[in-house]
């Protein structure tokens, strides 16, 4: 008997298609639009053999069939691709976090490996609305899971036989404790860390809602994690799973290894933001309203031209400091990468 050949499979989790196209039609020139063209007439002629032609139901078929065919159309494209651009391509897996990260910045496509963080922004922003709320509920039922309702009723018999006046107070405080189950939950909820600061979560849901509302995204951890992290945008609608689904089967951190291939965008702790001084927006002359600013800048100096665009720059450049507040991280140095493909790896035997 011949011996079982193992063969890599590709379980993708997420293929940005028009990207494919765009890097594929350049690297093979073009020849995706003949492939396509392949496979729609060949579709077309196996519709056309089903039934009378022109009728809904065959018309439904034919584009479901061709939504199916290109999905592995889109699987052997990449397959082909990367295949092709390998011996170009930085695998970045092997390198450490002392390395020049410009080595990075300035590769073509780049190709990490390990560990996967799924943050789904718009989902986050649903949870700190409840936050305080879920934790109140989880503590009620591990409350109600191991309370002991005889204990109750048997600090009431107690109560009944004390004559003592303080040693009485003391007994129905420890009996309310004891009864009072959503008092006890709440207690619960903040020894353990599931009650938060209510403005601190209005805080953290302003800033996902003005930075990244509808943000996802994949981070991708090198093995060992002294390495720096790979942050992807990922663009909801080319994920392979939908978001509710993909946590339900993944969770928020993944076991297994997953990959992702695509191209460095940005490397926050590389980038020169501008200066105080440069990003400043104070008004260069005292004024109560937006008009007497605009006089005011007028009379300073009748010679020159006000410039509308100067005031623009600052404060865009303001703005880009509240951006790297957002995307800068303290705890682990992050790259910014615009995915192409993220997929987990299957090995079988045939």
């Amino acid at each position: 008997m011949s011996e079982l050949k193992k063969k890599t499979l590709r379980d993708f989790i997420y293929l940005d298609i028009e990207r494919l196209y765009s890097i594929y039609s350049q690297v093979f020139e073009g020849v995706v639009d003949q492939i396509i063209k392949s496979y729609e007439s060949s579709l077309a002629t196996d519709d056309s053999q089903k039934g009378p032609a022109g009728s809904q139901n065959d018309s439904s078929v034919f584009e479901l069939s061709r939504r199916t065919e290109n999905r592995f159309l889109y699987d052997h494209m990449y397959e082909r691709l990367e295949g092709r651009v390998a011996s170009t391509m930085l695998d970045v897996s092997a390198i450490d976090d002392s390395a020049d990260l410009t080595a990075v910045r300035d590769a073509g496509l780049i190709k990490v490996r390990g560990n996967a963080e799924i943050e789904d922004y718009e989902r986050f922003k649903m949870f700190m609305e409840n936050f305080n709320k879920i934790g109140e509920a989880i503590a009620y039922a591990a409350v109600t899971t191991v309370a002991n309702p005889q204990a109750a009723k048997d600090k009431w018999q107690e109560m009944k036989t004390i004559k003592n006046k303080d040693e009485r107070k003391r007994a129905e405080a420890e009996y309310r404790k004891l009864s009072d189950t959503t008092g006890l939950a709440k207690e619960t909820a903040k020894q353990i860390g599931l009650q938060q600061d209510e403005t601190s979560l209005a805080n953290l849901r302003f800033f996902t809602e003005l930075f990244y509302q509808s943000g996802f995204d994949v981070t991708v951890t090198p093995s060992g994690g002294s390495f720096p992290s790979y942050r992807g945008q990922v663009e909801k609608r080319w994920l392979r799973l939908q978001p509710d689904r993909l946590r339900w089967l993944f969770g928020g951190y993944t076991d297994s290894n997953w990959t992702m291939v695509g191209h460095v965008t940005c490397i926050p702790s590389l980038i020169e933001w501008p200066t105080a001084d440069e990003t400043s927006v104070t008004p260069p002359v005292e004024a109560s309203t937006a008009a007497e600013l605009l006089t005011a800048q007028l009379e300073a100096d009748a010679s020159e031209t006000p410039s509308l665009r100067d005031p623009f720059r600052q404060m865009f450049r303001a703005a880009g400091l509240f951006e790297r507040m957002f995307m800068d991280s303290e705890e682990r140095t992050e790259v910014i990468v615009c995915p192409l493909a993220i997929y987990r790896e299957i090995e079988m035997s045939h």
